[in-house]
């Protein structure tokens, strides 16, 4: 490179690629050389000072040399990550611990829930088959005389007047309000303003009509059998579902609360307190009608209507033990089964008379 240094600057090529200079003469690289050595000095120096630095740090903590504090310190790390990892370890085994007994309680309460389930069903089945086994025995396979006449339709008659009564009671109950500022035009707005409730309101009200003439029907020709003598239980049954009838419709006549509704009310409240005096406040709740005696008029008109469908349930149930009688009022036992002979002759008087109801 010197003996080259009078044609001009040269490129110098060394085996370093970062050693490699061009456009510079001999002179600047020896001098760009002895400052590069220099800055090597001078950074193998700082490298010796950290390197006392850390065997100080070394020498302190009680090691001979710095390797064995760098073993030292590799080791703890190891040791740490170990903790770490078996920390890890436990705390996935703990987690799946707990998703197992999640998964078990789960488990425990699916199946706690099938069995409850089960049992559910199991009664529901229970008690459609001891329902469809009543139904069997008292609407299909019951037996009954051949010569018993339309006469002997009065009680049929009588048990789906009284279940039509029923289900209107429940729909007009659903519209009406018992308040003696509203009632009247809450009866107006059932039959004005509510699909078919003219109908509904209609048949509800004379179904209780045709219902008394019916059971007067029903009592004379039970006294012409003499049928009081040998059946007692269904002859005081029917007499409690005659009263419960007269309950019944005489508070449904009161709740529109017109002005023979309050009348009526009125004289009868006071003919029951002259029993006792006492009396008067305690059905109208005060000295005077008010809000009070209405609202209890309608509470006492479905809570009689529940106690006579159970009485009337319980006459049924007593008239079919000991099977119907002949009008002949002879016991024989040539009878045939009420399916469908009966049937189609009790439900021929029944059509004509909601043919009668529905041209209202």
């Amino acid at each position: 490179a010197l003996n080259r240094s009078h044609k001009g600057p040269q490129h110098v090529k060394t085996g370093f690629p970062l050693l490699r200079f061009s456009g510079f003469t001999a002179k600047d690289v020896i001098s760009r050389s002895i400052a590069l050595g220099s800055y090597s000095t001078c950074f193998l120096e700082i490298l010796g000072r950290l390197q006392r630095t850390e065997v100080n740090k070394c020498r302190a903590h009680g090691f001979q040399s710095i390797f064995q504090c760098s073993n030292f310190q590799s080791s703890s790390k190891e040791k740490a990550l170990r903790k770490t990892e078996e920390i890890n370890n436990y705390t996935s085994n703990s987690s799946k611990n707990i998703k197992d007994l999640s998964g078990y309680k789960e488990l425990l309460t699916n199946k706690l829930l099938v069995i409850s389930i089960v049992k559910i069903l199991r009664a529901v089945k229970a008690v459609t088959s001891k329902t469809i086994i009543i139904i069997n025995s008292h609407l299909n396979n019951y037996p009954s005389p051949y010569n018993i006449n339309i006469v002997y339709n009065n009680g049929y008659i009588l048990s789906i007047l009284t279940i039509i009564q029923i289900i209107t009671g429940i729909i007009l109950a659903i519209n009406y309000t018992s308040e003696i500022t509203i009632s009247y035009y809450s009866i107006k707005y059932i039959i004005r303003e509510i699909y078919y409730g003219s109908s509904i309101r209609y048949i509800h009200s004379n179904i209780s009509s045709i219902i008394f003439i019916f059971i007067i029907i029903h009592i004379y020709r039970n006294i012409y059998n003499n049928s009081f003598i040998y059946l007692t239980i269904i002859w005081l049954s029917g007499i409690l579902n005659i009263n419960y009838f007269t309950y019944t419709s005489f508070i449904g006549y009161l709740l529109p609360w017109g002005i023979m509704s309050y009348w009526g009310a009125l004289i009868i409240i006071s003919i029951i307190s002259i029993i006792y005096n006492e009396l008067y406040k305690y059905i109208s709740g005060a000295y005077y009608l008010s809000d009070r005696t209405l609202k209890r008029f309608f509470v006492i008109h479905y809570i009689i209507s529940i106690i006579n469908l159970i009485f009337i349930l319980i006459h049924l149930f007593s008239l079919h033990k000991f099977t119907s009688n002949n009008n002949n009022n002879i016991y024989i036992n040539n009878k045939i089964s009420i399916y469908l002979y009966q049937i189609i002759k009790d439900n021929s008087l029944l059509l004509i008379l909601i043919t009668i109801l529905l041209l209202q």
